[in-house]
């Protein structure tokens, strides 16, 4: 007696953003922590890079297995021109934020609060308002097999305008149906 709400990835999406934002990208490093989503997506990235972008070398950093000093290390030491980043960890990226590569974001709120440049993402609130109605219908009695499966339909670009800006990506590099945070009026 269950219902399901479905929060995507967008890997394959996430991927050919981060090689339009940089043109020259041919290496992909994900950041991630000992989560099981994380593994999961470390698994299913390899795939995909394999199978649709074998041109793209691929490294994962895990956040559990390594110290904030050496992952910065190592986020420090890349070649911004070539190599894409992208974070799905849940305590160490406001810190590795301050690394002069861009980082791309699997989840809207690292974007919007985090100070990662962006990302192909769900609209958290919607899927949040969701979540409440959901938790709602139950506590009213529903039958969670009732009530229908979900998974956001609006996903689409997301950046955050002052992150771009300081990472020296130029927000007309992004795609027409972009949302951008923090943008100036």
């Amino acid at each position: 007696n269950i219902t399901l709400i479905r929060t995507p990835l967008y890997l394959r999406e996430n991927v050919e953003l981060m090689r339009r934002m940089i043109p020259g990208m041919d290496s992909l490093i994900f950041v991630g922590d000992g989560r099981y989503i994380n593994q999961q997506a470390d698994s299913d990235l390899r795939e995909l890079l394999d199978r649709e972008f074998p041109q793209i070398d691929y490294r994962f950093y895990s956040a559990h297995e390594m110290s904030t000093e050496a992952l910065l290390d190592s986020l420090n030491r890349i070649d911004i021109h070539r190599t894409g980043i992208l974070v799905s960890v849940t305590d160490s990226y406001r810190v590795i934020a301050s690394v002069q590569a861009p980082m791309f974001a699997l989840m809207p709120a690292d974007i919007r609060d985090g100070g990662l440049v962006g990302g192909y993402v769900y609209d958290d609130a919607e899927v949040n308002a969701h979540v409440i109605s959901t938790i709602d219908a139950v506590l009213a009695g529903h039958q969670p097999r009732d009530i229908p499966f979900y998974a956001p339909q609006d996903a689409r670009p997301v950046f955050n305008y002052a992150a771009l800006e300081r990472k020296d990506l130029s927000p007309h590099t992004c795609p027409a149906n972009t949302l951008f945070y923090n943008k100036p009026v």
